[in-house]
C-alpha cells in the first residue's frame, strides 16, 4: 500500500524494490503521466522518526501515532512515553493522514523492519536514509490525501456553503448498504469497497457515472458492478435504477446483530467505526481502555462487527497471539499481561483482550487476517 502512495516513477520503484536502478523516470507509468500533488512534508518525518528513536525501535505505527497524537493508554503510560518530549507533537495531523506518512516512509525506505519485528508483527527504526532526514540533510515531500483525481476528472466538488449535517446520514447508508451487498455476495465488507473509498465518496457526491469513475478505489470492474446502485443510495431522490435500502443484509453487522449489543458497547463501536482508536474513544467517553475493549469483545462475540472492523491489523499478523492465548488457556486480565509479556508488548493487553473474543466466537472468519 505504500508503494502505491509513492510520488515517484513506479517503474523505478518497483526496479529499486528488487535492486535494480533506472537511470530515468519511464514516462508511461501514472505518477509520470499525471504527477500527484505533494506537500514539503520534512518536518512531519523528522518528527515520527524521532518518535521512534525516543521509543526504543521497536514499535509499530499504531504507537508511534499514539504517542503523537498524545492518546493516553495503559502502555504509553507504563512505558513512560507520555513523559518524552515528543508526546503530542503530531496532533496538526489526523490518524489517517500519520498512517500514510508512515506507509510511505516505509516504502522509500526511511524506516525499516526493526530486530523485533518478526513474521507476525512490524517494528520499525529509522533507515540509513532516515538518518540523513533527521540531520536536515535530505527534504522529504509526500503525497496529498485529497480527492484531486476526481476533480480533474469533471465531478462536482462539494461546494463551500453546502451543509455538512447529512453527511452521517449518508455515511450511514453506504455503510448499510456495503454490508447488505457484502452478505449478498459472501465477501467482506473492504471487499466492496474500504473506509477510504467511502469518504471519497461524501468528498465527491457523484451524480453519474462519470463522477464515480474519480473516486478513490472505483475502477471499472466495481464500477459496472456497483455503479448504479450507488448512485442511487447517494442521490435517492434522482430515480436512478438501483437496489432498495431495505432489502435485508446478514446478522453480522447489521441491525439483529447491533440489537443484541448494549447500548454502551454500540456507542463504542461506532466511535471505532468512525475512525477513532480505541484509547480515542475511551478518552471521549471517559472510561477505562479495557472497559471499551471489553465492548468491542461483546461486539465480535454477538456478530455486530468483525476483527478486521475493530483493530487495525496494518503490518501485524495475530496468529502468533492466537497461538500464546490458546497456550495459557484464560481469558483473565493476568493472563492478557502475560501474553502481552511473551509478544514483547507488539500487542496491547486490551488488543489482545479483543483477540481472545474474536477466537472463541462462533461467527469467526478469516478474510483479511
Amino acid at each position: 500500500l505504500g508503494l502505491c502512495e509513492t510520488t515517484d516513477c513506479r517503474r523505478r520503484r518497483l526496479l529499486a524494490h528488487f535492486g535494480e536502478t533506472l537511470s530515468e523516470n519511464c514516462g508511461n507509468c501514472d505518477s509520470c503521466l499525471e504527477p500527484v500533488q505533494t506537500f514539503d512534508g520534512t518536518v512531519h518525518a523528522q518528527k515520527v522518526l524521532s518518535c521512534a528513536r525516543r521509543t526504543g525501535e521497536r514499535f509499530g505505527a499504531g504507537h508511534l501515532i499514539d504517542v503523537l497524537l498524545a492518546v493516553s493508554g495503559e502502555r504509553t503510560q507504563r512505558l513512560g512515553h507520555e513523559t518524552l518530549g515528543i508526546w503530542g507533537q503530531g496532533q496538526d495531523l489526523k490518524r489517517a493522514q500519520w498512517q500514510s506518512i508512515i506507509r510511505q516512509m516505509v516504502a522509500t525506505g526511511l524506516f525499516v523492519p526493526s530486530e523485533h519485528s518478526g513474521p507476525f508483527a512490524a517494528g520499525l527504526k529509522v533507515g540509513p536514509e532516515g538518518f540523513d532526514v533527521l540531520r536536515g540533510e535530505r527534504p522529504v515531500t509526500f503525497r496529498v490525501e485529497t480527492s484531486s483525481a476526481a476533480l480533474r476528472r469533471g465531478a462536482a466538488p462539494r461546494k463551500a456553503n453546502a451543509p455538512l449535517s447529512g453527511d452521517d446520514g449518508l455515511r450511514e447508508r453506504l455503510r448499510r448498504w456495503r454490508r447488505e451487498t457484502a452478505g449478498e455476495n459472501g465477501i467482506p465488507p473492504y471487499m466492496v469497497f474500504n473506509d477510504r473509498t467511502l469518504e471519497s465518496l461524501l468528498d465527491v457526491l457523484p451524480r453519474s457515472l462519470e463522477d464515480l469513475l474519480g473516486v478513490y478505489g472505483l475502477g471499472t470492474r466495481k464500477l459496472d458492478r456497483y455503479g448504479s446502485a450507488l448512485l442511487a443510495v447517494i442521490n435517492p431522490g434522482d430515480g436512478q435504477a438501483a437496489r432498495s435500502d431495505a432489502t435485508p443484509g446478514p446478522e453480522t453487522g447489521s441491525g439483529p446483530a447491533l440489537a443484541k449489543l448494549s447500548s454502551s458497547a454500540s456507542t463504542s463501536l461506532d466511535g471505532i467505526r468512525r475512525g477513532h482508536s480505541l484509547e480515542e474513544v475511551a478518552r471521549l467517553r471517559h472510561l477505562r481502555p479495557e472497559r471499551v475493549a471489553g465492548h468491542l469483545a461483546e461486539a465480535l462475540q454477538c456478530g455486530a462487527a468483525t476483527l478486521e472492523q475493530v483493530l487495525d491489523l496494518a503490518g501485524r499478523d495475530p496468529d502468533q497471539a492466537f497461538f500464546v492465548l490458546e497456550e495459557l488457556g484464560d481469558t483473565s486480565p493476568s493472563v492478557f499481561k502475560t501474553a502481552e509479556e511473551r509478544l514483547d508488548g507488539l500487542w496491547s493487553r486490551e488488543e489482545l483482550c479483543i483477540l481472545a473474543a474474536w477466537q472463541s466466537s462462533p461467527r469467526r472468519e478469516s478474510p483479511g487476517i
